[in-house]
């Protein structure tokens, strides 16, 4: 346990996890789901969303959305029937060669991270089977540590985090989130973990809340991740890392 401790205060960055969620992995997802709604629309006769319609849809049920963001109908029957639809479009377009992409410099992020040895652990809200089969086709699998999906029943970014900690065995101090949204930064500051905030889907302005914020991961170093998880409260003196591990453009 000390030699852990020694070690821990020398090369703190081992100690603490990183959390991805899937769209900060793959930079697309969301061309997947907007691909899907509006064909949907079309078979009802109705507009297609646009990006900022799948902003504030994620806010809620898709069942509310259709109603209060797509504005489509008020119909039961018909909200359910474009719910059901949409997931068969889904699984149609993966299964026609539909292709997550992983964002600009995620695979190096992701092997500067294990360069270090952090572990990490993606979030979906898929089946676990999906989940692997999309990591193993982008050549991604032998970078994350745990994958958490659809199947731990998790409500609530918070529980995402939890069910991290425990699997990674780090306490939620020890997390880093790795989120886009501004309900995930809150999230995260609700267990005591960290958010590293992508520009993008929300502006700058919107996420200042986060510990840190990146538009491309090329802008980030482990170096600026392991600050937030210095040992401050045990009064040992922190060795800084003889070398930073940085993102090439």
């Amino acid at each position: 346990r000390g030699l852990g401790r020694h070690r821990m205060r020398i090369r703190p960055e081992e100690g603490f996890v990183a959390v991805f969620t899937f769209p900060v992995v793959f930079g697309n997802a969301r061309r997947l789901d907007l691909l899907a709604w509006g064909e949907v629309g079309r078979e009802m006769g109705k507009p297609p969303p646009d990006m900022e319609d799948l902003r504030m849809a994620e806010l809620m049920a898709p069942e509310a959305a259709i109603q209060r963001v797509f504005f489509w109908t008020s119909d039961w029957g018909e909200i359910k029937h474009a719910v059901f639809r949409h997931r068969e479009v889904v699984e149609r377009l993966v299964e026609e060669g539909f292709e997550f992409e992983p964002a600009d410099n995620m695979l190096e992020w992701l092997e500067a991270l294990r360069a270090y040895g952090v572990r990490c652990c993606i979030y979906a809200d898929e089946p676990r089977a999906k989940v692997e089969a999309t990591l193993a086709k982008a050549g991604l699998s032998d970078h994350f540590d745990e994958i958490i999906s659809s199947e731990e029943g998790c409500e609530a970014f918070e529980d995402v985090l939890l069910t991290a900690s425990v699997r990674l065995q780090a306490p939620p101090n020890q997390i880093a989130a790795f989120c886009e949204r501004p309900m995930d930064i809150t999230a995260a500051h609700e267990v005591t973990s960290r958010a590293i905030a992508q520009i993008g889907l929300y502006k700058a302005y919107e996420l200042l809340s986060a510990d840190a914020c990146y538009r491309d991961l090329s802008d980030l170093r482990v170096y600026d991740i392991r600050k937030f998880f210095s040992n401050e409260d045990d009064g040992a003196p922190q060795l800084q890392l003889q070398e930073e591990t940085e993102v090439k453009r």
